[in-house]
């Protein structure tokens, strides 16, 4: 009994001393992976320390960089706002940097190709009394590996991550190209200036209107032009300045556009069209600019082609009552939360889905044609009438007054106080709107 027990002592004291040697050497094999790791970098400081940087590219082009309280900026050879992705995707392929091998003591520069360097790449950082200067040279002959060496060593690296597509940057890479300054995703009031006048809209409330009269505008048109326009890019810089207008049709330009959001305005004036990009200036940018010519679509908007030609306008969720009416049917329609019941007191069950769904067919009907606006005083309510319907908001205002009666030849026309027009529908718009109310009482 004595010898087992003195065996397992001695076993757990050999697993003890074996566990303490397997930490030893696993702490070692860590501490010098950690070394090797560290000594494979290019630039001993993370790419948040780097405080400005002169790239001199393969073309010569000398750019500099800085980070300042507002951000990165480009402070030569002009000073511009910085395009921060690109910039901190750029130092994040350099800093820190990784090198697969070393050449030590080089007597031939040039031998890789770094006695005249593909590029040159200066880095100022925090806490460094002088910046590091990195050299790129050729390309390995077997990979897009590169060799490089820093500062005046006669040590050449290699290094797979500053190659020469991620030292091939310029200007137009590192300054800002967005084409409108931010904030003005909440556009109200747009001008458009052509030879032949200028066409005014204004937004009020979700909905676009002529401003100069009273009629709706086609507010998906607009608000998918000003999406694009907001999100708009800078394909060229072409002046740095707008001293000499004449050259870029802009001197007295015939085509412009003015954005207004609340008391701020930005006018933009569009000039020659040339390989699907055209010159422009902007309020604010002093400067000469390509963006798509796509933006040009917004000068063949008149008064006809971008009348909004719905039946009806009213935001979903702001009606509270739907009143429905037929020739021999009437009903009436309560939400009740996010669902819809019938008027107090009416015991008939309904499909409450089915009333979202009305709203949506009558948000979607659009007139073939305008025959008649604005409408006459009163309710839009022809006699006889195929389908009438009111839709009230909170407090039983009325939102909008809805009538489809028959036309000749078995047509139909549509009227609303919201739309302020008598317009021709599609043939079988009431039928449509009927069987949506079958459905919504079907027992």
């Amino acid at each position: 009994m004595r010898i087992r027990t003195t065996t397992w002592i001695l076993l757990a004291a050999l697993a003890a001393v074996a566990a303490y040697f397997f930490l030893v050497d696993q702490r070692a094999q860590q501490a010098k992976e950690r070394e090797h790791h560290e000594r494979a970098k290019l630039f001993p400081y993370a790419r948040t320390d780097v405080a400005r940087f002169i790239l001199i590219n393969p073309l010569g082009e000398r750019v500099g960089v800085e980070h300042g309280d507002s951000g990165w900026k480009v402070i030569s050879p002009v000073e511009a706002p910085g395009d921060r992705p690109a910039i901190e995707s750029f130092l994040d392929q350099v800093v820190p940097g990784r090198t697969s091998g070393e050449i030590a003591d080089v007597r031939n520069l040039a031998d890789y190709g770094l006695d005249k360097p593909f590029a040159t790449l200066i880095m100022f950082h925090a806490g460094a009394a002088a910046p590091d200067t990195l050299f790129v040279g050729d390309k390995t002959p077997t990979s897009s590996n590169t060799y490089v060496r820093i500062g005046s060593t006669k040590d050449v690296v290699i290094s797979s991550m500053l190659t020469h597509n991620v030292m091939n940057r310029g200007l137009f890479h590192f300054r800002d190209k967005n084409f409108l300054p931010p904030g003005y995703e909440s556009i109200n009031a747009l001008a458009i200036r052509t030879g032949r006048g200028t066409l005014r809209l204004k937004k009020e409330g979700a909905f676009w209107w002529f401003a100069e009269r009273r009629v709706r505008a086609d507010r998906t048109k607009i608000e998918a032009y000003l999406s694009r326009l907001t999100d708009a890019v800078i394909y060229a810089f072409v002046r740095e300045d707008t001293k000499d207008l004449a050259p870029y049709g802009l001197k007295a330009p015939a085509r412009a556009i003015t954005l207004s959001k609340d008391q701020e305005t930005v006018a933009i004036a569009f000039g020659k069209e040339e390989n699907e990009l055209v010159d422009v200036v902007r309020t604010g940018l002093d400067k000469v600019v390509q963006i798509d010519s796509s933006f040009l679509d917004v000068f063949t908007w008149n008064a006809a082609n971008l009348r909004a030609m719905n039946l009806t306008f009213f935001l979903e969720d702001s009606v509270k009552t739907v009143r429905f009416e037929t020739g021999d049917t009437s009903a009436v329609f309560k939400r009740t939360k996010t669902k819809w019941s019938t008027a107090s007191g009416d015991t008939v069950s309904i499909k409450w889905f089915e009333v979202n769904g009305l709203l949506r067919k009558l948000d979607a009907l659009r007139f073939n044609r305008i025959l008649a606006e604005p409408l006459p005083p009163g309710e839009p309510r022809t006699s006889p009438f195929l389908v009438r319907v009111t839709l009230e908001g909170a407090g039983g205002s009325v939102l909008d007054r809805i009538t489809i009666a028959p036309a000749a030849d078995n047509a139909e026309t549509g009227a609303s106080t919201s739309a302020n027009a008598v317009g021709s529908l599609p043939t079988g718009t009431d039928g449509e709107l009927k069987a949506i109310l079958k459905r919504i009482i079907a027992r």
